[in-house]
């Protein structure tokens, strides 16, 4: 009997002992497992986020405070295009319920001397050589008789010669006989041609009003030396001469 008791206490503490180890061994077994779930996890979620990373690189995935600035400027672009407050309308809506402005073009009115109306004269002096077509007339330099197309006025050198009427300027040149001339169309064929000029600024197409300086009166030519400086003074009718006295106050 005695023998078969301590055969039993020892086969129980086999098998206790065999327990103990199991557990022991389930737990490391656990712990291990539990080590290496945890490390697998961690792995996990650093591919994980790596992978965010790179898809949010890829579409360009704003941040907060990009998305922030982004909204900021389309309201500020949104404010531009509409006028804020009680009854706002867009711009477009402004620009089409502002009336138009009427298209103004100043436009120079085109000078028309009707023939009959006085001048004033171009400057104050006394006739040398009047206007002579009919007949011939003495000039003095020249020692001889000859037509004259225009008249001379006496007047000191550097005096201002004034233009008498509106008109365009459609020549400006300097000859031998009259110096620096400028011809002046005012319109209805009548032109007029003023010489014996200096400091003239003007040039072919100007546009001169009443009373606008020509230019001053120069040294006289070589033709006319004798009979001192002086304005030469011409009006034609078409392509003819015409006295000037007829149409000067």
């Amino acid at each position: 009997m005695k023998k078969i008791r301590n055969f039993l206490t020892q086969k129980q503490s086999f098998y206790g002992l065999v327990v103990i180890v199991g557990i022991l061994a389930l737990g490391a077994f656990t712990t291990v497992d539990q080590i290496r779930t945890k490390q697998l996890e961690e792995q996990m979620e650093k591919v994980e986020l790596a992978e965010s990373n790179h898809v949010a690189e890829e579409h360009k995935v704003p941040t907060i405070a990009e998305s922030t600035e982004q909204t900021l400027s389309d309201n500020v672009k949104e404010s531009q295009g509409t006028v804020v407050g009680e009854g706002a309308i867009s711009v477009e809506q402004q620009k089409e319920t502002t009336p138009k402005q009427e298209e103004t073009t100043t436009e120079v009115t085109k000078a028309v001397y009707d023939g009959k109306t006085k001048l004033q004269w171009p400057l104050s002096g006394n006739v040398v050589l009047p206007y002579s077509m009919d007949s011939t007339i003495y000039f003095q330099t020249l020692d001889q008789y000859q037509c004259n197309p225009g008249m001379m006025i006496q007047a000191a050198e550097g005096a201002d010669v004034k233009n008498i009427a509106q008109g365009t300027v459609i020549d400006v040149k300097k000859t031998t006989k009259y110096g620096m001339t400028v011809t002046v169309d005012i319109g209805n064929q009548y032109f007029i041609t003023y010489g014996q000029l200096k400091d003239v600024n003007w040039k072919k197409g100007d546009v001169l009003e009443k009373d606008a300086v020509i230019g001053r009166v120069a040294p006289v030519t070589e033709f006319f030396t004798l009979e001192g400086n002086h304005l030469y003074f011409e009006m034609k009718q078409g392509k003819k001469s015409i006295n000037p006295m007829k149409h000067l106050a």
